[in-house]
């Protein structure tokens, strides 16, 4: 048996979806945000120490441990990112109804190349692509900074 939903359900239906998304978008950056903050406190605390031994182990061991939570946490970032997007094409695909014209908001769209095997043109609204910019850029800025307090911390070592 075949569901059929009216327009309006579906919008409902793909905004609440959407905003599940989000939610567990923002829970996940804020957990990797959080454990990143420890790490930093535990890297800056252990870098104070006198004992050089302990000094140059913590230069190593806490930037690689931030660099593979990094690289954990990066692909659920963008999985949840492209299923926002997804939800996002449907939303907009519902509102080209011309019975939820009172549901439709003014937004900047532009055209994007799908990444799935078949090359199908969609529209994105760049507000919504501006907003997870943080989330997906969040993982690499983290990757970049462990890399610099790494060399850091050999180099404060070995007296360069």
């Amino acid at each position: 048996m075949k569901v059929k939903m009216d327009n309006l359900r579906k919008l409902e239906y793909y905004r609440t979806e959407t905003r599940h998304e989000f939610s567990l978008l923002g829970q996940r950056v804020s957990w990797y945000v959080t454990c990143q903050s420890f790490l930093i406190i535990a890297f800056s605390s252990g870098m104070s120490n006198s004992n050089a031994y302990f000094r140059l182990g913590i230069g190593f061991i806490l930037p690689t441990l931030g660099i593979i939570t990094s690289i954990l946490i990066k692909p659920s970032i963008d999985g949840a990112i492209a299923i926002i997007n997804k939800w996002g094409v449907k939303e907009y695909e519902v509102l080209q109804n011309e019975d939820l014209k009172d549901f439709k908001i003014k937004r900047a769209y532009e055209k994007v190349r799908s990444t799935s095997d078949r090359e199908v043109e969609q529209r994105t609204d760049i507000i919504q692509r501006e907003s997870l910019k943080f989330a997906k850029l969040v993982p690499v800025v983290f990757i970049y900074g462990w890399i610099c307090l790494c060399l850091l911390g050999v180099a404060v070592n070995l007296k360069f």
